[in-house]
């Protein structure tokens, strides 16, 4: 901030403190003219009723005066936060430039050299409106990419927010809120000084921002099959005059429930509605011909079901192309990955403990996910796995009381006995790459699931992990200190844990682990090589992207292990199983199944073997 820039908000700062003197000034000359007013009237006789009429009227007359003279004073002394405030502005916060050492991919278009939109005169558009967090914007998009394509309708794709998650609301709600999830009028927060106190509407300005999708992920093939028009802004407004259409052109989807519909593409289909309420037509979209069709939300997996075989097909190119291709993530993650031994040389983990339901189930699920490891990686006893947990086995299998939750209907599938200590590693709470994850039994196709025969997962598991380098060939990435105890010193294994858990080596819900197994590693053991990635932000906003990048250098890293175990119901868990595991080691896609007797597994044109679920 130079000398100028911080003398004009000390100037403002003054402006502002004196309007409001005179304001208060004003409001104590009005509530002195009231009560002498009224004595005043109350004190002259009956006889001069006429003169008490006007002094009355001038009273009041005169403290309209006062008062309007003083506000008006006082609004006028106030400074204009932003003098240069014009539609460019207003672009630049719209289309955000990145500031990072590798600029947004050439096709995103510059703030300052905005274009118009060219379409056809026959094209039809789809619009959806995203929510919540990172990967449940992702599902929507995934569900907006096969119904766009289904229906031969342009896409009309939002940024991804990032930040706090904004949870789902019914349609009119919903859209409310997304017009409010606005920076314009803002431009003035972030030329604010560090040390000036931010106003009231700058609080939520560095809370979040927006950035368009192919920051993150490659988008180019994707466009060749399905057509996309980037937008900003979410407004009917914005319809209307980009494409010259008004109200009665949209046709409204408008859901009053989170999982409202399940749009089917196959009518022949036995598949089951699951969790979803209404079962629709992929047939009856097909006769709408009005020139937009508006969805609230898309969000849910295998909400748009693909069970005709080029559905399917479809599914799976659309999966294999949302990857994290950033260049600076994947420069990050091949820099750890090289010091974890290298791809497939470590057991890739994520413990999803910090909110919601996963904190409320957190000692749960760490439990299951250590017994996983155990089964796999020693040999130890179970009285010795018992002196390892500190004899706190029955009491991790405890739900967190104190952690107040409104959703537990996400894990009412679970099984109601918790006591039961899980010895191998189908546990409910963990998911790894031989069994189905991820997603509720009921949003499966339930042919699929009955005709596809899986492997042993405990045997499959095991096969892996004999792949893995020994471990006297790679030392430990991070030096081995205190005490070792010869029991479990030989339990060298290298671990790479992703974790919302704030400081994972400190936390108790992880000491187990840690106790159990001297190589574990998580990101905090890699700082050195996060500076890149704490250096990138929004440059119009100056809002730091380091928070929300983070998550998914530990998402990439994990998913480049030989064998990869989940956290269930988290779709951060369910995106490395069924997406970038597959992609990063070439082995294993999850599908959804198609027609009665359900899809095979088969080798892809890149290498990576996809399947059923």
């Amino acid at each position: 901030m130079n000398a100028r820039q911080n003398t004009k908000w000390q100037t403002q700062a003054q402006a502002t403190e004196q309007a409001t003197s005179r304001r208060q000034l004003s409001r104590i000359l009005c509530s002195l003219c009231i009560p002498l007013s009224f004595a005043t009237f109350a004190a002259m006789p009956m006889t001069v009723l006429i003169s008490r009429r006007r002094l009355m009227a001038f009273s009041v007359v005169a403290i309209v005066l006062i008062y309007s003279l003083s506000h008006f004073t006082a609004n006028n002394s106030l400074p204009d936060p932003s003098p240069d405030h014009n539609d460019n502005a207003i672009r630049k916060v719209n289309n955000p430039v990145i500031d990072t050492p590798t600029p947004l991919r050439p096709d995103a278009r510059s703030p300052s050299e905005p274009s118009a939109i060219m379409f056809a005169e026959d094209e039809k558009f789809l619009a959806y409106m995203p929510h919540s967090g990172f990967h449940n914007q992702r599902i929507a998009l995934e569900n907006a990419l096969l119904l766009s394509s289904y229906l031969n309708r342009t896409m009309l794709l939002p940024n991804v927010f990032l930040g706090p998650a904004m949870p789902w609301f019914p349609y009119y709600k919903l859209y409310d809120r997304l017009l409010m999830q606005t920076k314009r009028g803002l431009e003035h927060c972030p030329e604010i000084p560090q040390h000036f106190p931010l106003p009231v509407e700058c609080l939520n300005y560095f809370t979040w921002t927006a950035v368009p999708w192919d920051f993150l992920y490659d988008m180019t093939v994707i466009k060749q099959r399905i057509r996309l028009i980037q937008r900003d802004d979410l407004s009917y407004e914005w319809i209307y005059k980009t494409f010259g259409l008004d109200k009665k052109d949209i046709y409204f989807v408008k859901d009053s429930t989170a999982f409202d519909f399940r749009i089917f593409d196959d009518p022949a289909s036995t598949t089951g509605k699951g969790k979803y309420n209404n079962r629709l037509e992929l047939g009856d979209f097909e006769k709408i011909q009005k020139k937009v069709i508006q969805f609230g939300s898309l969000f849910g997996s295998y909400r748009v079901l693909a069970q005709k075989s080029e559905h399917a097909e479809l599914s799976r190119f659309i999966r294999e192309q949302l990857i994290f291709r950033n260049p600076n993530l994947i420069k990050t993650a091949d820099r750890i990955v090289e010091k974890l031994g290298g791809q497939g040389a470590y057991v890739g983990v994520h413990l999803r403990v910090g909110d919601g339901l996963f904190a409320r189930r957190a000692g749960i699920i760490v439990d299951d996910i250590y017994h996983a490891l155990v089964m796999n990686l020693t040999d130890l006893t179970p009285e010795e796995v018992d002196h390892y947990e500190g004899g706190r086995h029955e009491e991790d299998r405890k739900e967190n009381e104190d952690y107040e939750v409104k959703r537990l209907k996400w894990f009412s599938h679970s099984p109601p006995n918790n006591d039961v200590i899980k010895r191998d590693i189908s546990g409910d709470n963990v998911t790894n790459i031989a069994i189905a994850i991820g997603a509720s039994p009921e949003d499966f196709p339930a042919d699929s699931l009955q005709k596809r025969a899986l492997p042993d997962p405990v045997q499959d598991q095991r096969d892996l992990f004999q792949q893995i380098p020994p471990p006297d060939s790679i030392p430990c990435p991070v030096p081995i200190t205190g005490p070792q105890d010869p029991r479990t010193s030989r339990f060298s294994t290298r671990i790479f844990i992703a974790t919302d858990a704030r400081k994972p080596r400190m936390n108790p819900l992880l000491r187990k682990l840690f106790n159990t197994f001297p190589c574990i590693l998580t990101l905090d053991d890699f700082s050195a090589e996060l500076v890149e990635l704490r250096a990138m932000q929004i440059e119009a906003e100056r809002v730091s992207l380091e928070p929300y990048l983070i998550p998914m250098v530990d998402a990439i890293i994990a998913s480049r292990g030989l064998v990869f175990f989940g956290t269930k119901d988290s779709t951060f868990s369910t995106y490395i199983e069924r997406q970038l595991y597959p992609v990063y080691t070439g082995k294993w896609m999850k599908g959804m199944g198609t027609g009665k007797k359900g899809m095979k597994g088969k080798k892809a044109k890149n290498g990576e073997s996809t399947g059923a679920n």
